[in-house]
């Protein structure tokens, strides 16, 4: 009885260890699923605007306020931004001023010239942004 628990105990640690290094693979293969729909939490929300031109191209998403449990008050706005850009852009009801190359993206308040806080990441070349409400 006591090897048979060492067993169990050897088996449900090589799960878990098999589980955790690759869950980002299984993550991704269950959101390909046809009746999976993907958390607005992770993928920004719907598109709701864009601002495209030759040089620049930049997707606004819609507002997510999705707490852990309930929703949350303070909400985001994701912005994806690829190319460069220099100009005014009014995300949420606020207007902001966005410089943005392939380097880096920095967002400034309209009205005082200050820099916004930002979560900020760059993947393939796109900078995605997430502006707190």
């Amino acid at each position: 009885m006591k090897y048979i628990s060492y067993i169990i105990a050897g088996f449900m640690t090589i799960a878990m260890m098999l589980v955790f290094v690759n869950m980002g693979e299984w993550m991704q293969m269950v959101a390909k699923l046809p009746f999976m729909k993907v958390d607005p939490w992770i993928s920004g929300g719907e598109v709701t605007d864009s601002i495209v031109a030759d040089d620049y191209k930049i997707m606004i998403h819609e507002e997510v306020h999705q707490g852990l449990f309930t929703e949350d008050g303070d909400g985001y706005v994701q912005l994806d931004v690829s190319g460069c850009y220099d100009g005014s852009l009014a995300v949420g009801g606020s207007s902001y001023i966005l410089n943005a190359d392939s380097m880096h993206v920095i967002l400034l308040e309209a009205q005082t010239g200050e820099e916004v806080a930002v979560r900020k990441c760059q993947s393939d070349g796109v900078w995605i942004m997430r502006v707190g409400l």
